[in-house]
């Protein structure tokens, strides 16, 4: 996961965490957790993240796939 540019995206969106940790529905620790990459967001939450900061598809491979991206750039 790309944290630096989840975080930069909630910043374009002026989304604090704990606004995404309610839309998760998780605790505003774990959110920051999550954010940091010291644990993995939950498909549900993938999808709450998304539709919260309104990702495109694009975004969205960023974000959470970032080394598919990097894999693909590669070839």
């Amino acid at each position: 996961m790309n944290g630096k540019l989840l975080k930069a995206k909630m910043v374009e969106c002026d989304v604090k965490p704990a606004e995404l940790a309610k839309a998760c529905e998780i605790s505003v620790n774990s959110c920051y957790r999550k954010i940091r990459g010291e644990s993995q967001f939950l498909p549900s939450e993938i999808s709450a993240v998304t539709n919260t900061l309104h990702l495109t598809p694009k975004e969205f491979f960023y974000v959470f796939f970032p080394d598919l991206i990097k894999s693909k750039k590669e070839n």
